[in-house]
């Protein structure tokens, strides 16, 4: 009787499945180490031509707001492979802020990404981008800051590891004036 258990259909299921598991498990794991030695020439990337619309009190909530335009030339066309699923692109707008302390802060905020999801839309160029996401701060400190647009990045493996990139920067000095928000179209 104890031979005929161990025979039985789901005990053979059950043995079959997991060996399934362990080899896609063990082909997964492969992969994503195969996918870490691969040599990937690095992206070009390029913002340009930084300007600063406008600066303004948003009347609504009572903070700063910026609006900016750029320009965007990409290739990332040498990220995607066998393993490569999408590549997210982001553009953050960073600057200090001393905070009431008086350490340093370093600011990011989103204001611009991109999802790719094939090599045929790998290469673009964009012209008078608009941010996607308001540009703002939590008090009324966006006049004359220095701010740096950075280009970022991530690779979504297959599998394997998730790493963020960050490419060029440029630099932009924000209006040293304000703008009444009401007085500017909304720009999506």
């Amino acid at each position: 009787r104890g031979a005929h258990e161990m025979n039985s259909l789901s005990t053979r299921a059950t043995a079959i499945a997991s060996f399934a598991f362990f080899t896609l498990m063990v082909l997964a794991a492969l992969n994503a180490a195969t996918g870490m030695f691969l040599y990937h020439p690095a992206p070009v990337v390029s913002v340009t031509a930084a300007k600063s619309l406008f600066v303004g009190v948003n009347p609504n909530t009572k903070v700063d707001q910026a609006l900016l335009q750029f320009d965007i030339d990409a290739d990332f066309s040498s990220l995607f492979h066998w393993n490569t699923k999408y590549v997210f692109f982001y553009i953050t707008a960073e600057f200090n802020k001393t905070s009431k302390s008086g350490e340093q802060l370093k600011q990011q905020v989103t204001v611009w990404d991109m999802v790719i999801l094939s090599k045929n839309q790998s290469v673009f160029s964009e012209k008078n981008v608009k941010p996607d996401y308001d540009f703002t701060d939590l008090g009324n400190s966006l006049r004359k800051r220095e701010v740096q647009l950075v280009a970022r990045w991530m690779a979504m493996p297959v599998s394997g590891f998730l790493l963020p990139t960050e490419g060029g920067s440029i630099p932009l000095t924000l209006s040293s004036t304000y703008t009444p928000m009401t007085t500017q179209p909304r720009h999506y």
